[in-house]
């Protein structure tokens, strides 16, 4: 079913919405329960997974079933088997966190192995944590809330951002330009502001350490320039395939993040790059499956480059 350019927009829109003001609504319902119960709703983070689905998968779902685009609407209609992009490009995000663990990062803090490194959010629940001596029991629930992360933040960022890319995409008339152009435009002006922004943070903040940025913005130039050399001779875009979603990531991480506005602003440079990467390869390749094992990357270690961070992040090990 073809979809018309207005029908495009308005889901983009509805969409970009729902993403503001589903955790404002949250809020104002959950504010009398909290009064009442002395029970902290907005905060718990079952709450928050359970609000990252709603809003980034149940929802464009649901619009992708009233257009009658089905998994179209995801540009996940091609073969499974085309996941040999994403493969490559995950690589540099795990290096990049497997070698700032790895080596140490203070007087308080022990590095992990490189086995332990790359169980990522998982870390902390099958091995003990390396700052204490003695062995930590972790519940049954700790590893399935770890586990339930991983899974929610990489469903959600595959189908929200493939979802928000095509919609921009078809919904709103903007410049062409080639696929190439807007990947190195883009991404390389996403690593500049990281590199400049987590600079300056890293050297403040009592969470931020030179390293990890450095390692963090040089495994973004490399999916970028990995990316660029896969795309190759690709068709042209819109710019407003690459913008409005990044506007959309960006304004997510920056007022869902964590009270620190600098950290909110370094993780936003850093998610949008790797979104501008993976709208390029869905552009080049007319399918998501090219790049969802860069989004679980993304998702697997906790770092900031998870295109979805919702107050978590500050203090991250991969930050």
């Amino acid at each position: 079913m073809s979809l018309s350019t207005d029908a495009a927009r308005s889901d983009f829109i509805l969409a970009a919405a729902l993403l503001v003001i589903g955790p404002l609504a949250l809020t104002i319902v959950a504010a009398p329960v909290e009064v009442l119960t002395d029970t902290a709703i907005t905060s718990n983070p079952w709450v928050i997974l359970g609000l990252i689905l709603v809003v980034a998968v149940a929802f464009p779902r649901w619009l992708t079933i009233v257009r009658g685009d089905g998994l179209s609407g995801f540009s996940l209609d091609g073969e499974p088997s085309m996941l040999g992009p994403g493969l490559v490009l995950a690589v540099p995000i795990l290096a990049a966190y497997v070698a700032t663990q790895w080596a140490p990062l203070g007087p308080d803090v022990a590095p992990l192995g490189p086995v332990d490194a790359l169980l990522g959010r998982l870390s902390p629940t099958v091995v003990p944590s390396p700052t204490v001596s003695e062995s930590v029991s972790v519940g049954l629930v700790d590893r399935i809330f770890q586990a339930s992360t991983i899974f929610v933040l990489f469903a959600a960022s595959a189908a929200l951002w493939s979802f928000m890319v095509g919609r921009a995409r078809r919904g709103f008339d903007s410049p062409d330009r080639s696929v190439t152009q807007a990947l190195r435009t883009y991404g390389m002006i996403s690593a500049g502001l990281a590199l400049v922004i987590g600079g300056l943070w890293s050297l403040v903040s009592d969470f931020g350490r030179p390293i990890v940025v450095l390692a963090n913005v040089a495994a973004l130039v490399a999916v970028i320039l990995l990316a660029d050399r896969m795309i190759g001779a690709a068709p042209t875009t819109t710019r407003a395939t690459f913008i409005g979603p990044v506007i959309i990531l960006a304004y997510l991480q920056i007022q869902g993040g964590s009270l620190d506005l600098a950290f909110n602003a370094y993780a936003a440079a850093l998610s949008a790059g790797h979104l501008v990467a993976f709208g390029a390869l869905i552009q080049a390749r007319k399918t998501a499956w090219a790049a969802l094992p860069m989004l679980l990357a993304t998702a697997w270690i906790p770092g900031c480059s998870t295109l979805l961070h919702w107050g978590t992040g500050l203090g991250n090990p991969g930050c």
